[in-house]
């Protein structure tokens, strides 16, 4: 976000999936929000809201099964 607020976020995600078959998968996905001066940029659907200027994480790990 370089306009008017110039919050300047930075946001980092690694995300891995591994097939234990042909249908299924066990998956990891980690990511990290860095909000600069009044940002509040948050994770979509975490509902985890990092305060303005701070830094926040979230893991997500699971298991994937096709019917």
């Amino acid at each position: 976000d370089k306009g008017l607020s110039d919050n300047d976020p930075k946001q980092l995600g690694l995300g891995y999936s591994y097939n234990l078959s042909k249908r299924t998968a066990v998956y990891a996905n980690y990511v990290n929000i860095k909000n600069s001066r009044l940002g509040t940029y948050n994770f979509l659907t975490s509902g985890h809201t990092p305060t303005a200027g701070g830094t926040g994480s979230a893991v997500q790990a699971g298991i994937s099964h096709s019917f």
